[in-house]
C-alpha cells in the first residue's frame, strides 16, 4: 500500500471531473491540460523543490500543447486525444513517483 506524502485536494478532483466528461472535443482536451497545468501549480506551492523539479519538463510539454490546440480550430481531435493521454499518463507516472494523490 502506498503512502502519499501529497494530496491535491480539490485541484485533483477538478482533474479528475474534467477527464471523466463524455466530451470529445479538443475544447475537452484544453479543460484537461488546463486542469493538469493547474495541479503542476498546486504542486509548486506545495511541494519541496525536488518534486518541483520532477514537474518541470511536463510543464513546458502541457503549456506547448495548449497553444498547439488552440491553433487546431476544433479540427483533428484524434490528435489532440492522444497528446492528451500522452501527458495524462505522464502526469500520473510522475504522481506515483513522488507520492501526490489524485482524490476521486
Amino acid at each position: 500500500m502506498t503512502i502519499w506524502k501529497y494530496d491535491l485536494g480539490v485541484t485533483g478532483k477538478n482533474l479528475r471531473d474534467a477527464i471523466n466528461t463524455d466530451e470529445e472535443s479538443i475544447d475537452a482536451c484544453v479543460s484537461t491540460l488546463q486542469n493538469i497545468l493547474n495541479c503542476i501549480n498546486w504542486i509548486d506551492k506545495h511541494c519541496t523543490v525536488d518534486i518541483q523539479d520532477c514537474f518541470s519538463i511536463l510543464r513546458s510539454d502541457v503549456e506547448d500543447n495548449l497553444d498547439y490546440f488552440s491553433a487546431l480550430n476544433g479540427f483533428e481531435y484524434d490528435i489532440a486525444e492522444d497528446i492528451t493521454n500522452g501527458l495524462l499518463q505522464t502526469f500520473y507516472d510522475q504522481c506515483d513517483r513522488c507520492r501526490i494523490w489524485i482524490p476521486f
